[in-house]
């Protein structure tokens, strides 16, 4: 197989504002008197251009392999560096297929895949990383342009080399699954890399440092009752992932705030000012002392810092989920089926925002408060972990923004689908003159079950919610009718 593809991306932006209209009913520009603000306007442009072939081969529906190779290009970076090359091979082998298996009656399926490969990535913020840009910016009454990125001609594909191992199988008649273990080293890692304040700038593009992703993925299937009239069946799947940065020839650095970038952790490590509660008496944050910090308090025998600008930070756990995936159900009684598919994941930690909005009244643009509040510390001897009102003086350490605080587990069970349906008889539809006729009700996104209620850990690869008005998504109903000619 031989093929070509091409991704073209315009976005033209203008904006422009007048007043005091001259005639009601006429929007036209034209039809206003007076500008209102500077007009203004900008396109972003992107292309990607690619090339691919692929070859496979299946002798005796036993043995297979294949080959695929293509070459990509990217408008996001220089001309030198545009085009790259990745490439993939695999190989399988049907063991249950071989004449030494025939007198083994209890193997459905038996078979060993392998494969291996390149795949270049081009995801960084904006469209011209690599070429400096510049903004309009007038010097008093004289026009002129401001540098405001420094841009990297030097930047380059991103490319993950993926290791892949797997064994299908299926064993009476009853059971049947996948056991595969991947390894995916990417290398080029495309980051903004923060700058010093003495270059000018906030950050610039780099291919910095390598990191892998690596686990197991295990699903299985088993048909728990199968007669005449009932059926059953069960499935269940989870993958088990780590995530390491193994090179990093810059110095580590925070990322939105809430993760630090360093050799030896997690893409998503989150590194926060350690937050350890309420002090009884005042009703205060209290925060793990830094060294040399100020505002110290003695809590239970125990030092604490009441500054959160003097918190110790440290690592925190990653909003990566050790182990997530799914699980269903399907019970059928002659023609009437129910159905049911679950999601969950457990070991991660996502930082709330949304929640630090909601706990924090007169610092934020929010008319509504969570009902948490309600458990502030009013008096001393209070026991609680919901500081008391601020007051404006020291609102800073009562809010203990980027600490954990606002760190929350990411564990989940998720009611994803359920359908029940019945199917009519066939020669009651023939009868009809249909080829087959059932009638079903569905619902999606069923109940959540997760630490904090509103919060959807599902939707957030990062774990960092940095949108306030994200919601979990809604609860819907559904009836219909399926039938054929």
């Amino acid at each position: 197989m031989l093929g070509h593809e091409s991704y073209k991306y315009d976005y033209n932006y203008l904006y422009a504002s007048m007043k005091g209209e001259i005639m009601t009913g006429n929007n036209e520009l034209s039809n206003y008197t007076e500008v209102d603000s500077t007009p203004t306007s900008y396109t972003n442009k992107y292309r990607t251009e690619g090339y691919f072939m692929r070859v496979s081969y299946d002798y005796d529906n036993r043995y297979f392999a294949s080959a695929s190779f293509r070459r990509d290009g990217s408008s996001r970076f220089y001309k030198d560096s545009r085009w790259g090359n990745f490439w993939s091979v695999g190989a399988g082998w049907s063991i249950s297929r071989e004449k030494f298996m025939e007198d083994v009656s209890w193997v459905d399926n038996l078979k060993i895949r392998l494969s291996y490969g390149s795949v270049g990535n081009d995801d960084i913020n904006g469209y011209y990383p690599w070429v400096a840009s510049y903004t309009p910016s007038n010097n008093g009454s004289e026009a002129g342009y401001v540098q405001s990125s420094l841009g990297n001609k030097d930047l380059q594909w991103e490319v993950s080399h993926n290791f892949d191992v797997g064994l299908e199988f299926g064993f009476l008649d009853v059971f049947s699954g996948t056991l595969e273990y991947f390894h995916r080293k990417s290398s080029n890692l495309l980051f903004s890399v923060p700058l010093s304040m003495s270059s000018g700038f906030d950050s610039q593009d780099k291919n910095a440092g390598s990191m892998y992703n690596a686990g197991i993925e295990l699903d299985l299937t088993a048909k728990v009752i199968h007669t005449q009239n009932w059926n059953w069946e069960l499935g269940v799947n989870g993958t088990f992932l780590k995530n390491r940065i193994t090179y990093l020839p810059i110095d580590a650095f925070m990322s939105d705030n809430v993760f630090k970038i360093e050799e030896g952790h997690s893409r998503y490590s989150f590194y926060l000012r350690q937050w350890e509660g309420v002090d009884p008496e005042t009703g205060n944050c209290i925060y793990k002392p830094a060294e040399d910090a100020s505002d110290i308090v003695t809590v239970n025998g125990q030092q604490y810092t009441t500054s959160v600008n003097d918190a110790a930070y440290d690592y925190a756990g990653t909003s990566i989920p050790k182990l997530s995936g799914g699980f269903s159900t399907s019970l059928s009684y002659k023609n009437i089926s129910l159905s049911a598919s679950f999601y969950y994941q457990l070991g991660g930690k996502m930082y709330d925002t949304t929640y630090c909005n909601l706990m924090t009244p007169n610092q934020r643009s929010y008319n509504t408060l969570s009902t948490d509040i309600l458990a502030r510390w009013q008096k001393p001897g209070d026991i609680t972990n919901v500081p008391r009102l601020i007051d404006g003086s020291d609102a800073t350490d009562l809010i203990g923004e980027y600490s954990t605080r606002w760190l929350v587990t990411s564990n989940m069970l998720e009611l994803a689908t359920m359908t029940l349906s019945y199917t009519f008889p066939t020669p009651l539809v023939k009868k009809w003159g249909l080829g087959s006729l059932a009638v079903y009700v569905s619902g999606d996104n069923l109940f959540q079950v997760t630490a904090r209620q509103g919060i959807y850990p599902r939707q957030y690869v990062s774990g960092y919610t940095n949108n306030g008005d994200t919601y979990a998504p809604a609860r819907a109903f559904t009836a219909g009718i399926n039938l054929t000619f």
